[in-house]
């Protein structure tokens, strides 16, 4: 590699600069793990098998689980004839039974190999699966019978072909009584698990009873044919159980159709089930078999989480041979895999979560992640959530990270977390149960490496049935009684954990919640050779095969390992080097490295050995090794590798891509050689008179001995002065900067370059600062004639120091226009320029386009802002305009200057903001602070309002009135005039809302301390009011508007603030003929009565109620009666819901026997409050009446025709949004598939 050629550096420093800002000294960075193939991981602690997910089959993981665990069909598929299975040599006539064959090879292997987790794809492919199917999603109870039925098929001929029918098929009987004759029907069925509705019923014993004692009576359209009466008649339907098989099965029918909303649901409601079951009473006249084979106990959980269009299975399955080693969920340790850089294949064990959190964060971004990510690598690397684990004992995963924020820098509202500081020991730093603090060997030591010996894994007896006797024995942390009793795993596909029987409870509810149930008989019992001994009964055939596959996994396991630890390193020759421009560089045409592959848990004696081997003549006496990295100057050294030859290669701190440098340590062409990262050495470029030389300076070199060395590199008394970065073009002087400065202090890089001239050359080319003028070119585009068809652009060379007034007037002058006072500069993003900033202040970068456009430019603080004028109804009415103000000026003054530049004249006006849709906004109140203090920026806009603000501590109200108040001279004889005519046509006026014509008659502003009725004195004081002829105040009625319906009134004498009145509140005027009594006990009613046979109703009246605090029924059915003039005892009363298009009769809750909180059952009915819910009967509300003798058939029927028409358009609109839905839907759901497994024909 030839370095005295210039452009030869030039190209090297381009290929390193991207390495330039990394200080490993290792060159190469880490090694990529990911195309090393890694084996299967082993056992962990509680040596039971997972099983590995295909795609989407946590179903058959799940169901696989539930039957390996069951040690009655696990026995007989091991007890399986070869011959029968097709599997002699000799015997070529029998087709292989693949499915029986593959399945109990799984189970050989789940319960022998040692490996966390088995695949099925040997077993799908018997079940003539493809990819594409077992990437579908399917049910768990159609896979079971399905699944039983093709075991069943594929045993067909053999004399274990009732396998199924013997372990797990009862039978039932469907009996039908005649309730005339007494003739009983009775049919018989075969069953491999019974269905149980869940809907409806709270627990399994209910759903049994339900279905196999309660009676379905036969009657209506739902009569029975019977034959010996020869007609319909009424009867009784029943089902009753004839035989229990030993393993029995419930399939919990979870899923659901509505038919409302016409899709499918899951029932998520409360459905409890036993541990022990007793099946005595569901059984028929006793024809099951003793009573002991009746009592079951529960074995399996399958458990189904998501919703009815997809979701996952796992199980809860009680180890009833005791296979595998339980520890308390609480204690049990939480692993994760080791890092491949640290060589090692085992796992890291963390019982603190404050390391398992720092471990799985050390592993991602350095930036951090969000706490959504952080809790999902959580669960793929430990298989565990936060919540199961750590929740109940440390709280949220959030409140946990906020607490420890010495460990993690977390962000709650970004959601986001962060490390501080961490060091990955490899070892949680809270261990339980072990003496030794060596953090490797604690680490990658497995719990199954402790209950068995190097020997056995390499005979591959992982699975004798004496290790793991001595393995469960020798657990110190479980109780005795946890080894006398069978123990509940979780298994989720490849993760399986330790959980607490109580923890069943959990699955009784919810989206996740228990979906088949599988019981044992408690007479069936297990032999003791069979207890912790997982190769029970295993054909030697098969266990021989697990032999092999646990010493092949050994071997993969130690070349695994190797290639880990295999690392290629460089070593470089010093005697093929030379030390010249400041640096360490190979010597032309020759050989000066050479490559190793070495494995780092060597020592450093055996790494001198093979370079004493390799590098033969090279070797140079006495032979020194150091650490080096690559510079765009050349190599530099680092530290020695030291002389303890028992030291490690991966101790010392040698990696992969390490570069060691091969010399006797002390000189390379009689030159001392500059050492450590203090000296690492700067590759600049030094310009003279047009020449340039690239040459390497150590990093701890001043910017005095900088200008020496240079001095004499060039032999010339020179003054340096410039310098630039490779790739830029600006200049700035050394002047000014400190001698004893280092060039990191100069911010001096690799690639950066050095201009020297002498001072007598400097005149004239540099300004006052000692910079060299930087020049750009600009488009400008003259926008100020309008008159000019096409806009004139023109290019312009301008210094970034420039003004942007400056800019102005060039661009003006090219484009021939002399109006620089009435126009200004814009970027084309319409942003405006002040006038005096630079270029460079102001943004415009090389190339700009830049407009001229008329208007007046700002300077300093000022700010353009534009407006447009708003009238009452908030619509703009005039044109946007603009002003031009100083930040400091006040919203007034600001208000003052749009006022008189639009020509209005009055100071009825104010401020509003805009939003960033440039709708109008809040209003700007505070008229004394300025427009910075008001968050006004540059180019903003405002909305002028025509109108006055509200003062603080003042509220308005809008005012309306019914016209025909307004017609009549006085407010109280229009009032008594058309009450006389309503009496006088034989109907009441008062309140008929219908007909009443709305009118604004203004908005009033009042203190919020001011009282209700100083709010009543000035309304009667306006103009509008006065001319009716109020008598008083006390004569006015206020009533809230809400979408054209009077509501609640204001009642007594209280501050506003304390009332329902809010800001723009509409506020309806009704003049009463007498003075205003209502308190907080009156209710104001809209009663309208019920024509019968025209289904329609008469003008409402206004009822004025006391209902008091109790509220009750009886009371407003006395106003109401003698209001309407309807006997008490005939009235019925019911509640408009106008929204709703419905209405509900007021009644008394119905009797209730429920005992009181004294214990004692309440007697009668219970009285409603109709303040209260469903009623809530308040101010405004509308009341139906009729008397019940005129509607004797539909007394509850309040219905009108406008109701009917509302209610169909109401359920016209559901529908069609529930089409939709169900059509979106559709579109996103997949397409369900059917389950099948292909079995070949058998005789």
């Amino acid at each position: 590699m030839l370095w005295n050629s210039s452009s030869n550096i030039f190209n090297m420093l381009e290929l390193l600069f991207d390495c330039e800002n990394d200080t490993n000294v290792h060159q190469n960075g880490p090694r990529d793990f990911s195309k090393i193939v890694s084996p299967p991981r082993p056992r962990p602690g509680h040596s039971l098998c997972g099983v590995q997910n295909q795609g989407s089959t946590c179903y058959l993981s799940s169901l696989i689980q539930t039957l390996l665990f069951t040690p009655e069909l696990r026995d007989s598929l091991f007890d399986l004839d070869d011959k029968d299975m097709g599997l002699m040599k000799n015997n070529s006539n029998n087709k292989e039974r693949k499915i029986p064959i593959q399945l109990r090879k799984l189970f050989a292997e789940m319960l022998m190999s040692d490996q966390e987790s088995v695949s099925t794809t040997d077993l799908t492919d018997s079940f003539g699966w493809n990819q594409s199917e077992e990437r579908e999603q399917h049910d768990v109870q159609e896979l079971n019978r399905i699944l039983f039925s093709a075991i069943e098929e594929s045993l067909a001929g053999t004399k274990d072909h009732e396998l199924i029918r013997k372990l797990y098929h009862g039978n039932l009987v469907n009996r039908i009584t005649c309730l005339s004759c007494g003739f009983v029907s009775e049919r018989k069925e075969d069953f491999l698990d019974l269905p149980v509705i869940v809907a409806g019923n709270t627990d399994l014993i209910n759903g049994l009873v339900n279905s196999y004692v309660a009676m379905e009576t036969m009657d209506g359209h739902n009569q029975y044919w019977c034959d010996c009466c020869n007609k319909l008649v009424n009867a009784d339907k029943d089902a009753k159980l004839t035989s229990l098989p030993p393993i029995l099965t419930f399939s919990l029918l979870r899923f659901n159709f509505d038919y409302q909303q016409m899709e499918r649901f899951k029932e998520i409601g409360k459905f409890a089930f036993p541990v022990s079951l007793d099946m005595s009473n569901f059984c028929y006249q006793n024809t099951c078999t003793s009573t002991e084979q009746l009592e079951y106990e529960l074995f399996s959980v399958i458990i189904h989480r998501g919703s009815c269009h997809g979701g996952h299975y796992y199980a809860y399955i009680k180890d009833i041979d005791h296979l595998g080693k339980w520890t308390p969920p609480e204690e049990e340790p939480i692993q994760i895999m080791m890092d491949p850089e640290t060589g090692q294949v085992d796992t890291i064990e963390y019982d603190n979560p404050i390391e398992l959190l720092q471990a799985v964060l050390s592993q991602g971004d350095p930036d951090g992640m969000a706490v959504d990510k952080l809790c999902g690598l959580l669960v793929k690397q430990t298989g565990v959530s936060w919540n199961k684990r750590f929740k109940k004992q440390y709280g949220s995963i959030h409140k946990f990270l906020a607490k420890y924020d010495d460990k993690f820098r977390f962000d709650s509202k970004e959601n986001w977390v962060k490390l501080k500081q961490y060091s990955d020991s490899g070892c949680s730093s809270i261990t339980k149960d072990r003496g030794d603090t060596n953090c490797h060997s604690q680490s990658s030591t497995m719990a199954v490496n402790e209950s068995q010996s190097q020997t056995d894994r390499d005979s591959g007896d992982w699975c004798s049935g004496k290790v793991n006797a001595i393995a469960i024995g020798q657990s110190e942390q479980v109780s005795s009684r946890h080894q006398s009793s069978a123990q509940w795993f979780e298994f989720n596909d490849s993760n399986v954990r330790s959980i607490h029987e109580s923890q069943i409870e959990k699955m009784f509810s919810g989206k996740e919640s228990a979906y088949m149930l599988f019981y044992r008989q408690k007479s069936l019992t297990r032999p003791l050779e069979a207890k912790g001994d997982p190769s029970y009964n295993v054909p030697p055939a098969l266990a021989e095969v697990m032999g092999k596959l646990n010493k092949e996994l050994q071997k993969q396991r130690e070349l695994y390992e190797e290639q880990l630890n295999s690392i290629t390193i460089q070593l470089h020759l010093g005697t093929n080097y030379q030390y010249s421009e400041g640096a360490l560089k190979p010597r032309p045409e020759s050989v000066y490295f050479l490559e190793l592959t070495i494995d780092r848990r060597k020592t450093l004696e055996d790494l001198r050995i093979i370079v004493l081997e390799v590098a033969g003549e090279f070797v140079m006496v006495p032979m020194v090794l150091h650490m080096s990295k690559e510079f765009p100057a050349g190599l530099h050294l680092y530290h020695m590798i030291p002389e303890d030859n028992t030291m490690t290669i991966k101790d010392a701190g040698i990696v992969n891509g390490s570069i060691l440098f091969l010399w006797n340590g002390q000189r390379i062409d009689n030159e001392t050689i500059p050492i450590g990262a203090d000296k690492e050495p700067i590759l600049l470029s030094l310009t003279i008179n047009d020449r340039t030389i690239y040459w390497a300076f150590s990093k701890d070199t001043t910017l005095g001995e900088l200008k020496v060395m240079i001095s004499d590199i060039f032999n010339i008394d020179v003054q340096l002065h410039k310098f630039f970065r490779h790739g830029e073009k600006e200049s700035t002087s050394f002047d000014l900067c400190n001698d004893s400065s280092s060039l990191p202090e100069l911010a001096l890089k690799n690639g950066d370059g050095i201009l020297i001239q002498q001072r007598q050359e400097l005149k004239g080319d540099c300004n006052t600062s000692g910079s060299l003028k930087e020049t750009m070119v600009v488009s400008v585009e003259d926008r100020t004639n309008q008159i000019q068809q096409q806009l004139m652009e023109v290019e312009i060379q301008a210094d970034k120091d420039m003004l942007v007034e400056e800019l102005k007037k060039m661009g003006l002058e090219k484009g021939y226009n002399d109006a620089a006072s009435e126009c200004r500069l814009c970027l084309n993003n319409g942003n405006i320029l002040h006038d005096d900033l630079t270029l460079k202040d102001a943004g415009i970068m090389p190339h700009s386009a830049i407009i001229i456009q008329k208007g007046v430019a700002p300077v300093g603080k000022q700010i353009v802002i534009s407006y447009s004028l708003l009238d009452k109804d908030l619509k703009e009415s005039t044109e946007k305009q603009e002003v031009v103000l100083d930040q400091t000026e006040t919203i007034q003054s600001c208000l003052e200057c749009m006022v008189k530049q639009t020509g209005l004249k009055g100071s009825r006006y104010y401020l509003k903001s805009s939003t960033w849709c440039g709708e109008p906004g809040s209003d700007l109140t505070e008229v004394d602070k300025t427009l910075a203090d008001c968050q006004i920026k540059h180019q903003d806009f405002l909305f002028l309002v025509e109108g006055s603000i509200t003062p603080k501590g003042f509220i308005k109200f809008n005012l309306w009135m019914d016209s025909s108040q307004l017609e009549g001279k006085s407010g109280v004889i229009s009032w008594i005039t058309s009450s006389i005519q309503g009496l006088w046509n034989g109907k009441s006026t008062q309140g008929q809302e219908n007909d009443v014509n709305l009118t604004k008659i203004g908005d009033i502003e009042i203190s919020k301390m001011a009282t209700t009725d100083e709010l009543k004195q000035m309304i009667i004081s306006s103009h509008q009011v006065t001319e009716l002829l109020v008598p008083s105040f006390k004569h006015i009625r206020l009533r809230c508007l809400e979408k054209g319906c009077l509501t609640f009134a204001v009642k007594g004498n209280k501050p506003v603030q304390q009332t329902k009145l809010l800001t723009a509140t509409d506020i309806f005027i009704q003049i009463l003929p007498e003075e205003d009594s209502l308190n907080a006990d009156h209710i104001i009613l809209n009663v309208q009565l019920r024509q019968v046979h025209s289904k329609s109703y008469q003008p409402p009246v206004e009822v004025l109620w006391e209902a008091g605090h109790r509220a009750a029924l009886s009371s407003l059915r006395s106003v109401i009666a003698d209001h309407m003039t309807i006997p008490v005892d005939r009235l019925i009363m019911a509640k408009h819901f106008p929204d709703k298009f419905d209405w509900l009769v007021l009644r008394d809750a119905k009797k209730s026997n429920a005992k009181s909180n004294n214990g004692k059952k309440s007697k009668g009915s219970v009285v409603a409050n109709l303040r209260q819910a469903p009623y809530s009967i308040k101010d405004g509300d509308t009341l139906g009446v009729k008397d019940s003798a005129d509607d004797v058939d539909n007394q509850d029927n309040f219905m009108t025709s406008q109701d009917k028409a509302g209610l169909q358009q109401e359920l016209d609109n559901k529908k069609a949004k529930r089409d939709k839905h169900c059509s979106d839907k559709k579109k996103d759901k997949r397409k369900e598939v059917g389950l099948k497994i292909i079995v070949d024909n058998f005789p």
